[in-house]
């Protein structure tokens, strides 16, 4: 049966497909290759530089392909793709309906003038000190249909400095912005102050405004002149996300009068308690009531994001049941930030009393009280909605049985435990096809050490995992020299390995354990890879060491020693690398139907965070 399609519902359906399935539809029929050929050159994605050659070519050659370009993007991390500046005139000249640009803003500096401003584009990349902001400036007509803007490092500096009247110019002239994200993020930030008036300017220039991220060294204090603001006029922000220094709470009353119609508030301040208190504030019950009032007043709130410290101050029983007779709020997430657990005190109980229905992630910890993990898993099991928890366990020997808070938490879908010995409670029928399965989408452990038969438990239980991670993590009680991880149904977006070893390899001239610097992937397809991790230049330990993909003789060698305990050739032995030296600590071995990405690193750094 032939069913028809229009071809704007397949160009839509096409554009949602990644590129090796879109490849697949052209060849479905002819009026597919039209349709699909079409969202095919819609949006580009640019990995590589030589594929940005090949895309200028082509679009030299064929002046038709580049008509259909509307958005293309630069990757920004390894390896970052610059473009040049006679590379941005020919997409100017081939790609007039061009609407995204998107590249690292370090590319700036190696743009001379500012072509990339021909297009009218909707969306720029981000700001920073080196982009031609002069230009802008002068050329206000280049602004006019941004829809998207972002400010970043020292450039945010210099626009607050003074009478801030630079940014205003820069922000009078996008009248169409509908999402404006301002990070002073640098290496060497100094504090800017944030006023009343000048966010009342910000939003006097961006009428059309419906998403604002304000995140750095800020201080949203108060001014003799901000007492007397008088009238509050509101706007149609959706979301408003802060990082900040300070934040006083006369601005959660602004936020409340200003923003009605916002959705979603995302608040993480750095200042400790005693900063917070140190302004003058109002009393205590009324701090305690302003959360209360925000909901008052923000009738479509559905989302809150905080930092433990914040939530425990504004997050108070008055403030739940406030909650209770809101329409839209669904969800408060107690934000992972390093070290910004929520302790185990009275505001834990509020949570666990109030929050079953409400909270979705929080960060907590294991107290000297808790003799077994069902203590701390019977408050949290009362969390209905939980999907994200980090789990600081305390000491490396607290038996943290994974199986057991699975069971607890039904919902949860990213999971992180620190220093903990992960075990599995009791033994589990791995072949009885009925096993329940668990929607864990994401794992990371730290600090911890694991039992053999972890991950051949994972591997059936949690088939949506996608994404794992270990640091300085060791695996015990294995009998052979490998990590195993069994896991051949899972199809993962990275598995990041960043110190991970057996407990079981003796220390001989070594005071400490090393790192596993063998790897082997294998997926189900039964292709089937071994790479070595080293030190390159032998001087210093770095963070991303040297993969040596192995050859057929020297996998032939690592193979026969894993399954023998050594090596059947000696006269092979390289002394450039001495890769067989490091068979020794062990062969991380994983099964999994497909991996996208991954990372090796033997060398410890110690910047998890």
């Amino acid at each position: 049966m032939n069913l028809y399609f229009p071809p704007e519902l397949i160009e839509a359906i096409a554009l949602l497909l990644p590129n090796n399935q879109q490849f697949n539809c052209l060849t479905v029929s002819k009026s597919w290759y039209e349709s699909v050929h079409r969202a095919l050159y819609r949006i580009i994605q640019v990995k590589h530089r030589r594929n940005f050659k090949l895309l200028l070519k082509l679009i030299n050659c064929q002046p038709r392909y580049g008509l259909l370009v509307r958005q293309i993007y630069f990757n920004k991390s390894n390896p970052i793709v610059g473009i040049t500046t006679q590379e941005l005139e020919q997409l100017s000249i081939h790609c007039p309906f061009l609407e995204i640009l998107d590249f690292d803003k370090s590319v700036w500096k190696y743009i001379k003038y500012s072509s990339v401003n021909k297009h009218q584009l909707k969306r720029i990349p981000p700001l920073n000190i080196h982009a031609p902001l002069l230009f802008l400036l002068e050329n206000p007509f280049y602004l006019y249909r941004l829809t998207q803007l972002t400010l970043f490092g020292e450039l945010v500096s210099r626009l607050f400095g003074h009478s801030q009247k630079r940014l205003i110019s820069i922000l009078s002239n996008t009248p169409e912005l509908r999402k404006l994200t301002i990070n002073s993020k640098q290496l060497k930030s100094h504090t800017i102050y944030v006023s009343y008036q000048l966010l009342e300017a910000i939003h006097t220039s961006l009428p059309k405004l419906m998403d604002l991220e304000i995140a750095g060294s800020f201080r949203f204090n108060v001014q003799n002149t901000d007492l007397a603001l008088g009238l509050i006029h509101s706007t149609k922000v959706r979301r408003l996300k802060i990082k900040a220094n300070l934040l006083l709470p006369q601005w959660i009353y602004y936020i409340a009068r200003k923003y009605p119609l916002l959705e979603e508030l995302d608040m993480e301040l750095v200042a400790s308690n005693a900063t917070f208190f140190s302004h003058w504030i109002p009393s205590t019950e009324e701090v305690q009531q302003l959360f209360s009032m925000l909901l008052g007043y923000c009738s479509y709130l559905r989302k809150i994001q905080l930092d433990s410290a914040t939530a425990k101050i504004y997050l108070t029983s008055a403030f739940f049941e406030r909650s209770k007779s809101h329409n839209t709020l669904r969800e408060i997430k107690m934000k992972s930030l390093p070290y910004n657990l929520v302790s185990r005190d009275q505001f834990f109980d509020l949570l666990v009393k109030y929050g079953q229905q409400l909270v979705t992630g929080l960060g907590t910890e294991v107290i000297g009280t808790d003799m077994h993990i069902s203590t701390i898993l019977a408050p949290l099991s009362s969390f209905t909605k939980l999907t994200e928890l980090i789990l600081c366990c305390g000491h490396p020997c607290f038996d943290c049985a994974l199986d057991l808070l699975l069971d607890q938490c039904q919902k949860l879908k990213h999971l992180t435990i620190r220093s903990a010995h992960v075990v599995l409670q009791s033994n589990h029928d791995l072949t009885n096809n009925d096993f329940k399965q668990h929607v864990l989408q994401s794992l990371h452990l730290s600090t911890v050490s694991f039992s053999a038969q972890l991950f051949d438990y994972l591997g059936y239980r949690c088939q949506a995992l996608n994404q794992l991670s270990f640091y300085e993590c060791d695996q015990n009680g294995g009998l052979t020299q490998r990590i195993r991880i069994n896991m051949p149904n899972n199809n993962f977006d990275f598995i990041i390995m960043n110190g991970i070893r057996l407990d079981s390899v003796p220390f001989q001239r070594h005071t400490w354990t090393p790192n596993a610097r063998i790897l082997s992937i294998e997926t189900t397809s039964g292709i089937k890879r071994w790479y070595h991790a080293y030190n390159g230049n032998k001087l210093c330990y770095p963070e991303h060491p040297k993969i040596q993909k192995l050859n057929s003789r020297k996998t032939a060698i690592a193979e026969h020693y894993y399954q023998f305990g050594w090596i059947n050739n000696q006269k092979y032995v390289e002394q450039a690398i001495k890769w067989e030296e490091d068979l020794f600590f062990g062969n991380i071995a994983i099964l999994c139907r497909s991996v996208k990405r991954w990372e090796l690193i033997c060398n410890t750094t110690y910047n998890e965070f």
